[in-house]
């Protein structure tokens, strides 16, 4: 027993450190590299944020011919908006890229013609386009929109209504701050993803619950019911996407 318990506190002590994309803590640095594991299942640790705020994209792709990576990081032209990658004798493709202001981007390969996700993050978004994978550029400590262990925390709920409108069924999320109260009444914010987001996007990319504890926490808010809708009411590639959705809206 008192081995087991002597192990239980190493294994404790261990996840304390905070590896790239550990999924063990919520971290304003989930892509800095403590501890030198790749997530698992991958061959390559990508993307690497250095504490300088360059970044080591890699893919293991020994037969592509060309590999590039294009993200919301980059700045300029759009022939500047990428980066070429160089394949080594094992058929790894890198390039270190930046530094980029601490802020979290988006970005995708492009190998030989063909765009995917970096398949060693396990970061991504998702909406009605296709996914891309998420890069968070860490500061010095958490930003306004990253998660504050140091303050009061509120809870986001899932639920599910049948529509008079889509004749479907539909999700919303509400953000609650801390301490709620049911008895009492708070301002509300409805609030909405661009055309091709999903009913989560504001939650799961958009940092919007870590937002709202570190605004309230700092007094610049009140406290604040967030329901967030899912604006996708018409098929987002319809002809008639523009025409019809923002009176069915309206009516949702």
């Amino acid at each position: 027993m008192k081995r087991f318990f002597f192990l239980c506190a190493v294994m404790a002590m261990a996840f304390t450190a905070s590896a790239q994309q550990s999924w063990v803590n919520e971290t304003y640095n989930p892509q800095a590299n403590t501890e030198g594991l790749a997530p698992m299942g991958a061959r390559v640790i990508s993307p690497e944020v250095h504490d300088n705020h360059t970044v080591t994209f890699r893919l293991v792709a020994p037969n592509a011919q060309k590999v590039v990576v294009r993200g919301t990081m980059f700045t300029g032209g759009m022939e500047a908006k990428s980066a070429e990658m160089t394949k080594d004798d094992k058929g790894v493709w890198s390039v270190t890229a930046g530094p980029f202001t601490p802020d979290v981007y988006t970005y995708t390969f492009n190998v030989d013609g063909m765009s995917i996700v970096d398949p060693a993050n396990t970061l991504h978004n998702h909406g009605t386009m296709p996914a891309s994978s998420l890069l968070y550029v860490h500061g010095d400590g958490p930003a306004y929109y990253d998660p504050n262990p140091n303050v009061a925390h509120g809870s986001v709920t899932t639920s599910y209504y049948n529509s008079t409108v889509t004749g479907g069924l539909r999700t919303i999320l509400v953000y609650t701050p801390p301490h709620y109260d049911p008895a009492k009444k708070y301002p509300v914010l409805y609030l909405m993803g661009g055309s091709g987001e999903a009913a989560d996007s504001w939650y799961k990319y958009g940092q919007v619950n870590w937002i709202m504890d570190n605004l309230i926490a700092e007094g610049k808010i009140e406290p604040t019911i967030v329901a967030m809708v899912n604006n996708q009411i018409v098929h987002r590639s319809s002809p008639n996407h523009s025409q019809l959705s923002f009176k069915m809206m309206e009516r949702e």
